[in-house]
C-alpha cells in the first residue's frame, strides 16, 4: 500500500498492483545515508476492478479482477487505487534529501 492511499480495497475498486525492484539507498550532499527505501515497477503487474475478495486471515487476502488475473496481497503489497501514482517516491528512480 502506498501511503498516500487512504483507503481499502473494495469490490468495484480499479486497482493496480506493483512488484518490488528493490531498496534503494537515499543520499545526502553525495554522500551514502545508512536509510534505504523500497522501489517498485512503474508499470503494474496487475490491473483492474476488484469483482471478489477471500480473506485468509489478518495478514493476506486473495483479489480477483474483472480481467481474470488473482493477486494474493499482503500488508506489504504496494498497490494504488485508479492507477493514481502521483507523488509516491516509491516509484521514483532517484530520491534526496
Amino acid at each position: 500500500m502506498c501511503s498516500s492511499d487512504l483507503r481499502t480495497i473494495e469490490i468495484g475498486s480499479n486497482v493496480a498492483f506493483y512488484s518490488s525492484k528493490g531498496r534503494s539507498a537515499i543520499y545526502l550532499d553525495g554522500r551514502n545515508v545508512s536509510r534505504s527505501r523500497k522501489m517498485y515497477s512503474i508499470t503494474p503487474s496487475a490491473f483492474g476492478k476488484v469483482v471478489k475478495i477471500k480473506g485468509h486471515n489478518a495478514d493476506s487476502c486473495r483479489v480477483f479482477l474483472d480481467n481474470g488475473q488473482e493477486v494474493e496481497i499482503g500488508l506489504d503489497t504496494h498497490y494504488h487505487l485508479d492507477n493514481n501514482q502521483a507523488g509516491c517516491l516509491h516509484h521514483q528512480d532517484k530520491f534526496t534529501l
